[in-house]
C-alpha cells in the first residue's frame, strides 16, 4: 500500500496507475492549499522574465489575473515576456493557463534533475539576462517563500527581483480515524510506502503528529522523495531523534524494520509510479 500526500487533486493519475497495479493507494493531503484575494496583481507584461516555482503558483496566479481583469475578458501572456519553471509539470500547468504561445524556459526533459541549479544553468545556456524579474511563490505574507537560491542568482547579477505569494500553503490536520489508522498500521507491522512531495509536507506531518511519533510510523518503511534535499531533511530530523536512515534504490532492497529507506527520485507521476512499484 501507499500513501501520496501532496495537495487536494494532484495524485488523481498516480493513484489511478497504482491501482491499476493492484495497490492500495490512501491519498492523504499534507498541505492545503489557498488562493490569495487578487488586490494588487503584478502585470506580467512589466517584467523581463516570469518565473513560477510550481504548477499551483501557474495557476492560482493566472487565477488572480483572471479576476482582477474581469472573468469575461481572457487572459492574454504578453508575448514578449517568457516564464520559467522548474519542472515539466509546472511548465505544462503554464502552458495551460497561458496557451500555446508563451516562451517557457525550464531544464531539458534529459536533465539530470529539474531543481533551481538546472533551471540557472539552462537560463545560463541560452544568455538569458533578465533586468526584472517577477517570480511568483506560495507562502505566508505578500512575498511567499521557496526558491530563494534563485532569487540570490538573479540579484547577484543585477536583476530587480519581486517576490509575489499567489496562494498559502498550510498544514491540513489529518482526522482522529487517519491517525488511528496509522497507529493500527504500526502496531501491526504494516509498512506502507510514503511518497511526501516537499519539505514543507514533511514539517506539515511532523508539526501534527510530533517528530518522534511521525518517524516511528516511517521506521521501516520506504519514503520516496522527488529531491535530495528532502531526503537529507528527513536524514536530520531522524538523526536529531536518534533513528537511523539508509538510502535506497529499488523496491527490491531488503526491509529493515530498524530504519527509515529513503529513496529518491525525479517529480514526475511516471518516475514516482516507477519509484514505488519496481
Amino acid at each position: 500500500m501507499a500513501i501520496l500526500t501532496r495537495p487536494a487533486g494532484q495524485s488523481v493519475q498516480l493513484a489511478c496507475a497504482l491501482r491499476m497495479r493492484g495497490w492500495k493507494v490512501y491519498d492523504w493531503p499534507a498541505l492545503l492549499l489557498t488562493g490569495l484575494p487578487a488586490v494588487t496583481v503584478p502585470d506580467p507584461a512589466q517584467f523581463d522574465l516570469v518565473m513560477f516555482v510550481s504548477g499551483n503558483a501557474a495557476r492560482f496566479f493566472f487565477q488572480q489575473l483572471a479576476c482582477a481583469g474581469g472573468l469575461a475578458a481572457p487572459v492574454v501572456w504578453p508575448g514578449s515576456v517568457p516564464a520559467a519553471t522548474v519542472g515539466l509539470g509546472s511548465a505544462q500547468a503554464v502552458r495551460e493557463c497561458a496557451g500555446d504561445a508563451v516562451d517557457i524556459i525550464h531544464p531539458p526533459e534529459d536533465s539530470a534533475s529539474f531543481d533551481s541549479e538546472a533551471l540557472w544553468a539552462e537560463l545560463q545556456r541560452r544568455g538569458i539576462r533578465p533586468r526584472k524579474v517577477l517570480i511568483v511563490r506560495g507562502g505566508r505574507g505578500e512575498e511567499g517563500h521557496g526558491r530563494s537560491w534563485l532569487t540570490q542568482q538573479f540579484q547577484a547579477g543585477g536583476a530587480e527581483v519581486t517576490l509575489y505569494a499567489a496562494y498559502r500553503r498550510d498544514p491540513m490536520v489529518w482526522p482522529p480515524q487517519r491517525r488511528r489508522q496509522l497507529r493500527a498500521w504500526h502496531a501491526g507491522k504494516l509498512r506502507p510506502v510514503w511518497f511526501l512531495s516537499s519539505r514543507e509536507a514533511v514539517e506539515a506531518l511532523v508539526q501534527q503528529m510530533g517528530a518522534k511519533t511521525m518517524l516511528a510510523y516511517w521506521t521501516g518503511c520506504r519514503i520516496i522523495v522527488p529531491h535530495i534535499r528532502i531526503a537529507r531533511f528527513i536524514d536530520q530530523l531522524a538523526e536529531s531523534c536518534g533513528i537511523a536512515t539508509c538510502a535506497v534504490q529499488a523496491v527490491c532492497t531488503k526491509p529493515d524494520t530498524e530504519v527509515i529507506m529513503i529513496q529518491t527520485c525525479m517529480p514526475h507521476d511516471d518516475a514516482v509510479l516507477e519509484a514505488i512499484v519496481n
